[in-house]
């Protein structure tokens, strides 16, 4: 049973109950975005509030075979197997509205969650990811009825799976999203548009002093257009044929590539750069994005929702690439539709983008003016200020 704690008692002892957790963020460590998100609006509320904030893996408190298969299955199958992904999103979703099972795995989540916590409850509980949500829905309807629960949506649309009675406020990327919520049932005044969190710093724009001094810092040439390829935190897209197809084009190029945490294809990069008559350099995993992207001409990316969101941002003209079935899809609708971004559907067009892009001034100022009018790289400060503003009261299990 869950009771308010007194005021005027003493705060427990070390060998009793523990001192309540303010926020905690719950999250998914399926790719990156939902962590990058969870750790963005961490950093905003440290740097704001002066206190720590922990970010746990909703799927490291589920059954081993579901955490299995929805962390690694799902990275397979997105890279290998596409098509098949398609086929079985939509089925998946309406089994996600229905959902006995995805009660049960829920709840199991939930009792792991409450063990860990060893009788603490969080006071409000950011959730960046749907399993996320699903598990708190059931934390929150079996032990901590006073929970505030926060729905981050991390892409420029909504899925069904983040949809659940017992969150208290959803945050999502802009207001055509806010609406579809109350389409689906969502009170209107639960929903807060604020974007998707990211690092502050790639708002932080550079000067073009400012921007040669960095190119000279990162080791990229001053009198070369410079095009970045990313293909998110996996490593996911055709990085190989777009490096391979630039090296056709008759411009003085640099590509700078930027692999994630796939080793063994960086490695197979490397081998492709080694023989392309343009400089190329080959980066893994790295904490300094944004630093690419301010000294960027142009970007090729996959667009998961975190990526968007940073590149909209930077304000980097940017071509968006082999989007993954379901949300990547409607996150590069979106912004092509608001001229935020190109969307190229073959290789071709993709060539020829590049070409419009880097050599045509007025495509370049159009794409920045487009990112200018639905960035929002405050996301994480807007959030933050929203989640620590309210009074604070202290809950105890009994």
């Amino acid at each position: 049973m869950l009771r308010p704690r007194s005021r005027s008692r003493p705060a427990p002892s070390s060998r009793g109950k523990l001192a309540p957790l303010r926020i905690l963020c719950l999250s998914a460590e399926v790719g990156v975005g939902h962590t990058a998100a969870a750790h963005a609006l961490v950093r905003a509320i440290e740097q704001r509030y002066g206190f720590s904030v922990d970010v746990l893996d909703s799927y490291r408190f589920a059954a081993a075979p579901i955490a299995q298969a929805a962390t690694k299955g799902y990275v397979a199958l997105v890279r290998r197997l596409p098509s098949l992904y398609r086929c079985l999103r939509h089925p998946a979703e309406r089994a996600a509205m229905l959902g006995p099972f995805r009660a049960w795995v829920g709840r199991y989540a939930a009792r792991n969650l409450l063990r860990h916590l060893h009788g603490r409850l969080p006071e409000r509980v950011v959730c960046t990811h749907p399993f996320a949500c699903n598990v708190m829905t059931q934390f929150k309807q079996a032990y901590a009825p006073e929970v505030h629960i926060t729905a981050v949506i991390t892409d420029f649309t909504v899925q069904a799976f983040w949809v659940h009675p017992s969150i208290d406020r959803y945050v999502v990327a802009h207001h055509e999203m806010k609406a579809a919520l109350v389409e689906q049932g969502v009170c209107e005044q639960q929903i807060d548009v604020f974007g998707i969190p990211i690092d502050e710093r790639f708002g932080m724009l550079a000067s073009a002093d400012q921007a040669q001094r960095l190119r000279r810092q990162l080791g990229l040439p001053l009198d070369h257009y410079v095009v970045m390829l990313m293909g998110g935190g996996l490593g996911l897209g055709p990085l190989a044929t777009l490096l391979v197809e630039l090296g056709k084009l008759h411009l003085p190029l640099y590509v700078v590539v930027v692999a994630g945490h796939n080793k063994r294809y960086r490695a197979e990069l490397e081998a492709y750069a080694s023989s392309l008559p343009m400089g190329v350099k080959v980066l893994g995993f790295i904490t300094n994005v944004h630093e690419y992207m301010q000294v960027s001409d142009l970007l090729m990316t996959k667009p998961g929702g975190l990526s968007c969101a940073e590149v909209l941002a930077a304000q980097v003209p940017t071509i968006l690439t082999a989007p993954l079935p379901g949300p990547e899809e409607a996150n590069a609708a979106y912004l092509h539709q608001h001229g935020a971004a190109l969307f190229a559907r073959c290789m071709a067009d993709v060539m020829q983008l590049v070409i419009t892009v880097l050599t045509n001034p007025t495509t370049r100022l159009r794409l920045t003016q487009g990112m200018r009018q639905i960035a929002r790289p405050e996301a994480a400060a807007t959030l933050a200020n929203a989640l620590c503003a309210p009074q604070r009261k202290n809950y105890s299990i009994s």
